[in-house]
């Protein structure tokens, strides 16, 4: 009897990687072999029009080194990614708190809060280019109303004395990822037992002893997995800066993505922009394992 459990266990098994077969198949398909092939082409000298090229070994992440347009677009991406990260995290935990509160509205409140994550890239930024118009702009008008400016603002293309244009993409950013962050973090506050609050008031504690003693560290191990997945998809991000600026004015809003985008399909060096990828690569790795490190706590 034991025999034949044991070998309809097996059976099960066998069964089960039969089905799965196909699917993993397909993940090695268009996840690991782009992967490798990556790998392949940032050790080599291939360029896109002409024949040729062969093994180089290191020589495409020797020349990043110096190369200031890397250097440049390296600082431009850490300049945006932790912009919009330590922006959006702290707007959206205030938002999902007010979100949390008994109010009348409360659902219709919830359900508008996803319209930003819903809404296709180019409509967002189609929307938001004509709200930072120099002539007739949302925001010179209100400026101007509040008596702060006199001049109208040149928002997508001002880089001196604040890079106005960086600036721009990341409220961009910040507007259409909000959505995200507060449903997750929102989420984290409904898991908390109200009871703890009430113990807390009635020995007295503020609002704002309760957020610190109570709110925090309940939502701690979830911030850091929110802000290091942000971390991960705007270091990597490509729609929102593009669709603005196209990298410019100048460099200054070119960031890492932008530039390998650039290197490949206008200065055709295939090899080059692999070697930027895959130093994006292992600068998220980090991070990567930083949120595997979180998430298998089990907290």
């Amino acid at each position: 009897m034991k025999n034949l459990v044991k070998g309809t266990r097996k059976d099960w098994v066998n069964l089960g990687l039969l089905l799965t077969l196909p699917m993993i198949i397909w993940i090695g398909f268009v996840m690991i072999y782009p992967v490798i092939y990556n790998v392949w082409l940032s050790i080599n000298n291939v360029r896109l029009i002409t024949p040729g090229g062969g093994f180089v070994g290191f020589d495409n992440f020797v020349k990043l080194l110096v190369n200031t347009e890397f250097r440049t677009s390296f600082l431009n991406d850490f300049v945006w990614t932790s912009g919009s990260v330590f922006s959006e995290v702290p707007i959206g935990l205030g938002i999902a708190l007010l979100l949390n509160t008994k109010t009348k509205f409360r659902r219709l409140f919830r359900t508008l809060i996803i319209l930003p994550w819903l809404t296709p890239a180019y409509a967002t930024v189609f929307t938001w280019k004509i709200m930072f118009m120099p002539l007739y702009g949302f925001f010179n008008y209100v400026l101007k109303i509040v008596g702060l400016i006199k001049t109208d603002i040149v928002w997508l293309a001002t880089t001196t004395p604040i890079n106005l244009v960086m600036l721009s993409c990341i409220i961009v950013n910040v507007w259409r990822g909000l959505p995200f962050t507060i449903v997750i973090l929102l989420a984290g506050l409904q898991s908390i037992n109200p009871d703890m609050y009430e113990v807390a008031e009635v020995d007295g504690a503020s609002v704002f002893q309760e957020f610190r003693y109570i709110t925090l560290p309940a939502l701690k191990t979830m911030i850091a997995v929110v802000i290091i997945l942000k971390t991960v998809w705007y270091f990597n991000y490509f729609d929102i800066v593009w669709l603005m600026t196209r990298g410019g004015p100048g460099m200054a809003t070119e960031i890492l993505p932008i530039e390998v985008y650039i290197t490949a399909f206008y200065n055709f060096q295939l090899s080059q922009a692999a070697a930027i990828s895959v130093t994006m690569f292992l600068v998220l790795a980090i991070f990567a394992v930083a949120y595997f490190r979180l998430t298998s706590k089990g907290d």
